[in-house]
């Protein structure tokens, strides 16, 4: 039976012409290409314009993000955050965290490790800083 399938397309093949076998071949390269086109996107990192783009007050809206969600840590108080960013690697060089609640260990450590976890990135990275009022 596959004996029977495999002369049938030899016999198709045949039959072509030879514009056609081009014409085949343009399209199966041109998939192949996508494919390998989407495989190597998929594994390069995302691109963000959160981390670029700034607002009137000159904050990003990630930067703007992180501390929304870090002033929700309990103790933390009002935050604010600056995220230096290498424009070319899109990579994050490091954070700088003003919080009202910095004087207390236990927040300092949930700011750190709440940045650490949203940014991934290392903690050496991350300075946290007592907010004056």
């Amino acid at each position: 039976m596959a004996n029977e399938a495999l002369q049938k397309i030899k016999r198709d093949l045949r039959s072509l012409s030879k514009r056609d076998v081009m014409i085949c071949i343009a399209v199966m390269v041109v998939v192949v290409l996508l494919c390998f086109n989407k495989s190597n996107t998929a594994q390069s990192p995302p691109q963000n314009d959160d981390s670029v783009a700034a607002t009137a007050d000159g904050t990003t809206p990630l930067e703007q993000r992180l501390a929304n969600t870090l002033s929700k840590i309990d103790g933390a108080g009002t935050v604010s955050v600056f995220i230096n960013t290498d424009d070319k690697a899109n990579d994050v060089i490091g954070v700088v965290i003003l919080s009202h609640g910095a004087d207390t260990p236990h927040v300092r450590i949930q700011l750190q490790l709440a940045t650490q976890t949203a940014l991934g990135i290392e903690p050496s990275r991350i300075k946290i800083f007592e907010m004056k009022d």
